[in-house]
């Protein structure tokens, strides 16, 4: 039986105080990792502001070679160059901009394929899509609004291999159903949309080519009837669509290569009994049973990443009530050991990219509570990284591009109260 190992890493800030020392407790055992029996087989059994930033060091180590927590604030002296260099996470102030009355997802995406990157808010209590189209300077206009049905959740955009502009499809929590958005044939414009049942609650949605004909599919969560809905796509045509048991409450779904088989799998975390579903691909759109893994409790969120930089690909998992940014790091062919960050935030949605440009990804982490984006990074070091990042509000969500054409990574975050939606621009 395999063991299942967790570090425990305690991240207390003071409340509004930057320069705040954290408490950094680790537990005895390798890297300085807590021993727990699992209850199963992984394999076989079965997802600020520019100046004024808080980098936090973490160590999981327990031995007295361990140059225990630091804490930096402010920028890099690097940062505000214009020179894009390995290592420099700099971003500048905030931008605000207002938009519906609860904003709860954001998807940036090419739409108007015209090569700036645009953004697509979701507006769950007036349900719509606002559209604001990018400029490629960081700036963006709203040309149009598209109607939601009810409870509009998750939007993806997928297109096909004509390279027309891409049609949205949003998960409608109210509804039981997906709403399609075809694009138009005018730049910027869509029809009204259709609605086609799904499974019960669907909550979130993610589009990628599944079976490798050049036209994006679609995966749905249904939180509801505990499935994950895999809609396969023959050019804008729904061809087939497959439903897979996965654990209770699904809040959370990835694509990405599990196995290193070259196919595309899939990663469902479920919020109720604290476990990721994992789903390996057949290369045609079809997928296997549901492995089952256990994850930190209430995990809302799910990346495929090599956080570790070890070539091999690791579940990253935002854990909202448990307090938790966790690493499941892949040591082996599906097995899995927890390295759980605990933090003094509410981790609610995450992304990953190479955000700090050092050859590993990083994984940025909405605080739910605090309005803040929690960049954990530098996770290949003994030493990791937590860098805060102020955004604004009650904070649902994060994107990840290039939304000026620097060369470096920027972040969209979905906001309410204020409704809308926060620029947070690299500063290199």
């Amino acid at each position: 039986m395999n063991r299942r190992l967790a570090a425990l890493l305690v991240l207390v800030a003071a409340c509004g105080d930057s320069s705040a020392t954290p408490t950094v407790s680790a537990t005895d055992g390798d890297a300085a990792a807590s021993t727990q029996e699992p209850t199963g087989d992984h394999a076989s059994a079965s997802t600020e502001d520019h100046g004024t930033s808080t980098e936090t060091a973490t160590t999981g180590e327990s031995d007295a070679e361990s140059d225990g927590p630091t804490t930096t604030t402010g920028a890099s002296a690097a940062c505000g160059d214009g020179v894009v260099e390995a290592r420099e996470l700099c971003f500048h102030p905030p931008l605000r901009l207002a938009h519906g009355f609860e904003v709860v997802d954001v998807l940036a995406a090419d739409l108007d394929r015209d090569g700036h990157t645009d953004l697509a808010l979701v507006d769950i209590v007036d349900p719509r899509i606002w559209l604001l189209y990018g400029d490629g300077t960081g700036d963006f206009s709203r040309a149009q609004d598209l109607p939601g049905l009810s409870l509009t959740r998750g939007v993806a955009a997928h297109g096909h291999a004509g390279g027309a502009p891409l049609d949205l499809t949003t998960a409608e929590l109210g509804f039981d159903a997906i709403g399609r958005h075809r694009a138009g044939d005018r730049p910027r414009t869509y029809a009204l949309p259709t609605a086609t049942a799904t499974g019960h609650r669907p909550r979130a949605l993610v589009a990628d080519d599944l079976d490798g004909d050049g036209d994006d599919d679609l995966v749905l969560i249904a939180e509801g009837s505990a499935e994950a809905i895999v809609l396969l796509f023959d050019g804008d045509q729904i061809a087939a669509t497959t439903s897979y048991p996965v654990g209770e409450e699904p809040y959370g779904v990835a694509v990405g290569d599990l196995d290193d088989d070259g196919r595309r799998d899939l990663a469902v975390v479920n919020r109720a009994d604290g476990t990721a579903s994992l789903l390996l691909g057949d290369g045609a759109g079809g997928f296997a049973a549901a492995l089952t893994v256990d994850t930190t409790a209430d995990p809302r969120s799910v990346v495929i990443a090599d956080v570790d930089g070890d070539g091999r690909p690791d579940l990253g998992i935002a854990g909202y009530d448990s307090h938790t940014i966790e690493v499941l790091r892949q040591r082996g062919p599906l097995d899995f050991v927890a390295v759980d960050f605990l933090v003094d935030a509410g981790p609610y949605a995450i992304a990953s990219a190479d955000l700090d440009r050092d050859g590993t990804m990083d994984l940025a982490v909405v605080d739910h509570w605090g309005g803040e984006v929690l960049v954990l990074h530098r996770t290949d070091e003994r030493v990791p990284r937590l860098t805060r990042l102020y955004a604004d509000g009650t904070a649902f969500d994060v994107a990840i591009a290039d939304l000026d054409h620097d060369g470096a990574l920027d972040l969209a975050v979905a906001t309410s109260q204020p409704s809308g939606v926060t620029i947070l621009l690299a500063d290199p």
